[in-house]
């Protein structure tokens, strides 16, 4: 008999898409079928297979549940429920679900009271949290908790990135500089004055940073230094990739997993950023960490970093090996087929 997994999410922002892809595939690798609800709107590619609602305000409980359950027919044995508004909506819906793994992409899922009530009475509920530093928050609250990593298609983002020329091209770039790439949306929690100082900071002759992203603040970053350079938006900018001799990620202790390392890991290209949890799962060993938020202290990462390039093709197999073993669509099928208490995925029950 076949078993029917539910995936439910609020949206398709990245990495959400991405996400509910490779979730799919990993359910469906274990010989289970797979819905894939949306709650809201498209935002931009939509979500293969899919069902959305396309609900325009989330917060509106009644509309969004009922949408859900007029969307959905028959029985499941599992859903996945991504971050909290996924698992609520389908909690006070009338769908049929056998057992629950809610899944917390950030820290501070049960910061707020009445989420750590309705965890005391989530039966057949097993939460999961994107890196062990998210999952010991969990434990504080939930009577059932594991890590649950996410995951990437590698074999499709291998297809997906473009060569270090090309790349460079649709930059706008020459061949030459040693090149540091900055992606992401340019607000607060990227911290991106964070790396174009430890950028400056470290005044390495013929190189240059990009900024691949656009946000608030944009304009306060700009800098009478053609060394800094802003490439504005790009549409699914991990093509680029091979672009950089190093990613700089500046976050910081805020992130959670560390999507843009996983990503850059994959493609073989060096990771700089801070010692903290969430980058310090993806990369382990392979990442070039600096300890302190400082100018001073990312400039001496990115010094190290420029002083060992010549293990950079070695440090790149290593990186998808790595990639290949702990965060590839087989990685995650391994670990939802051996979750505690779900007694049917992967088992052919």
């Amino acid at each position: 008999m076949t078993v029917s997994v539910l995936q439910i999410c609020p949206h398709d922002d990245p990495p959400f898409a991405d996400l509910c892809h490779v979730y799919r595939l990993a359910v469906e690798s274990l010989g289970c079928t797979c819905t894939t609800v949306i709650l809201g709107r498209a935002s931009g590619d939509a979500v293969q297979d899919a069902i959305y609602l396309g609900q325009p305000d989330l917060s509106k409980d009644r509309q969004v549940v009922q949408a859900l359950h007029a969307a959905l027919k028959g029985e499941f044995a599992l859903a996945i429920c991504h971050r909290y508004r996924a698992w609520r909506t389908l909690a006070k819906s009338r769908v049929d679900v056998t057992h629950r793994i809610v899944v917390a992409h950030e820290f501070g899922f049960f910061s707020r009271a009445i989420r750590r009530w309705h965890a005391r009475f989530a039966s057949r509920t097993l939460f999961a949290g994107v890196s062990e530093a998210v999952t010991v928050e969990l434990a504080a609250v939930a009577r059932q908790a594991v890590t649950l990593p996410n995951a990437l298609d590698v074999e499709a983002m291998g297809r997906e990135l473009l060569s270090a020329k090309a790349a460079l091209s649709e930059l706008g770039l020459t061949e030459g500089p040693l090149t540091l790439g900055v992606i992401g949306r340019l607000h607060a929690k990227k911290q991106p004055a964070l790396a174009r100082d430890g950028f400056l900071a470290a005044n390495l002759p013929d190189s240059r940073i990009v900024f691949v992203g656009d946000g608030e603040l944009a304009p306060g970053l700009r800098v009478d230094d053609s060394r800094v350079i802003f490439a504005g938006f790009v549409p699914r900018a991990r093509r680029l990739l091979r672009a950089f001799d190093a990613v700089l990620l500046t976050t910081g202790g805020v992130e959670a997993f560390g999507m843009a390392a996983l990503e850059a890991m994959a493609a073989g290209v060096p990771v700089i950023c801070q010692r903290v949890s969430g980058p310090l799962e993806v990369l382990g060993e392979h990442g070039i960490y600096y300890d302190e938020a400082t100018p001073a202290d990312v400039a001496r990462a990115i010094h190290r970093f420029a002083g060992d390039c010549d293990s950079t093709g070695a440090r790149a197999r290593a990186m998808l090996t790595r990639t290949q073993a702990k965060f590839s669509v087989p990685a995650l099928a391994r670990h939802l087929a051996t979750l505690p208490g779900i007694p049917s995925i992967g088992k052919g029950e």
